[in-house]
């Protein structure tokens, strides 16, 4: 967590969950993603940068749809 590399964080474990469905809309391929990051919601740290530490997200849910023409 220090430049001198004397400090430390616990670890952690972080769940995360992902499905996709393929289909045809409009005679064109369409993908689309559901996922949850973090399913269980806890507090974990991220990142380290100069001795600064950052916190993880919540529980983030993300839905996309992609098409190809």
């Amino acid at each position: 967590m220090d430049q001198a590399n004397t400090q430390q964080i616990p670890s952690w474990l972080c769940f995360d969950l992902g499905t996709q469905y393929k289909t045809q809309a409009f005679g064109n391929p369409l993908a689309l993603r559901f996922a949850v990051e973090n399913v269980f919601d806890k507090n974990y740290w991220a990142a380290v940068n100069d001795g600064w530490v950052s916190t993880g997200l919540p529980r983030t849910f993300k839905f996309s749809a992609v098409m190809d023409f």
